[in-house]
């Protein structure tokens, strides 16, 4: 008779299930009435919180918007890359999603602790590869097994994208991607233990229309100790602070920009038949005076004029006049004209 429930224990027990069940021993620990009791997986383990969660979606969206202007001038195609999700799972999970023949870079970014993991499905790596030896990226490209060379110029596509997210992660710390190896899925080597909490961020590849997805992988272990850099960049966003570094890193891209510089002796137009005609020794006559200022054009705008001369037993110009914004136009290709072509024996030209 032990067994068998009072009336009073029967009614606390209506009353707890009638409550919602906040006070059901099977969620509160003996001596803690109404201490919740949070379950816990241990093969899906949280190793993120809400917040460097957050901060790590926010930080890959950046790399998705920055990786669009990336691949499009790339291929110069129109390229939009969307960050899908970033979730949490263990490398077991992670490698039963990976497709068959696909690309699997293992990446060392230090800092960071362990490799990253970047995979890229064969229809954007078959993209590239058409595109950048000259194929037309609009034809289809079926999953095919990639070869020495698929995974040469895939390696070129993604050392240049991993520039891209070295610069996302440049207001947090400052990491140093490298590539250690890159292989299909079927010969990729297990790097970590099934078990390992991995952070999962996959990517939609569009040019035109869907074109596939690429996956970026962070062990938990690579972040840990970097996570209170995580916490102060997110404080930093949040207050909205400008970037004081702004300007400097739009100045350091800008001087790796190479820009045509040369400078016209003169321009004039003839005719087909002149051309033709025309023999060593015949002078065209241009517009300019032998002692006239030279066009110095930076691409097609005229900023500067000079005169020339000789430094150093080498052809030289000396600036003498910098042009203003209004003044310095595009400029245009000359009328067609008749010029004198007159014939001479010798022709010895102006001493600069």
């Amino acid at each position: 008779m032990a067994d068998i429930l009072s009336q009073d224990e029967i009614n606390a027990l209506m009353a707890a299930y009638g409550s919602g069940g906040d006070s059901s021993p099977a969620e509160s620990s003996p001596g803690s009435p109404g201490r919740q009791v949070r379950i816990y997986d241990f093969t899906s383990p949280d190793r993120f919180s809400k917040e460097h969660l957050r901060t790590l979606t926010a930080l890959h969206s950046d790399f998705a918007a920055s990786l669009t202007s990336t691949l499009t001038g790339m291929y110069q195609l129109q390229t939009r890359v969307n960050l899908i999700g970033a979730d949490q799972v263990s490398y077991k999970e992670y490698r039963a999603s990976v497709p068959s023949k696909t690309l699997i870079a293992e990446i060392t970014a230090e800092p960071l602790a362990s490799s990253i993991i970047l995979e890229v499905n064969p229809s954007v790596v078959g993209l590239w590869v058409d595109v950048l030896c000259g194929a037309n990226p609009q034809s289809q490209c079926l999953p095919s097994d990639l070869t020495p060379i698929d995974l040469c110029v895939a390696k070129r596509v993604l050392e240049t994208c991993l520039q891209t997210y070295a610069d996302s992660w440049s207001g947090m710390v400052t990491i140093d991607p490298q590539i250690t190896k890159v292989s299909n899925s079927e010969s990729f080597d297990e790097p970590m233990s099934p078990s390992e909490a991995m952070l999962v961020c996959s990517f939609e590849i569009i040019t035109g229309g869907p074109l596939g997805m690429m996956t970026l992988s962070i062990p938990a272990n690579s972040v840990e100790h970097v996570l209170p850099n995580l916490s102060a960049a997110r404080l930093t966003r949040s207050g909205g602070k400008q970037d004081v570094n702004g300007p400097t890193k739009i100045r350091k891209h800008l001087d790796q920009v190479s820009i045509p510089c040369k400078v016209m002796l003169g321009h004039t137009s003839i005719s087909v038949p002149d051309a033709r005609n025309l023999k060593i020794g015949d002078v065209i006559r241009t517009s300019r005076p032998a002692n006239g200022q030279l066009e110095v054009m930076v691409g097609n705008n005229h900023l500067f004029s000079g005169r020339p001369g000789i430094r150093n037993k080498n052809l030289a110009l000396v600036v003498t006049n910098v042009k203003t914004p209004a003044e310095s136009k595009p400029v245009e290709e000359p009328q067609a004209q008749s010029p004198d072509i007159e014939p001479v024996a010798e022709y010895e030209p102006i001493a600069a």
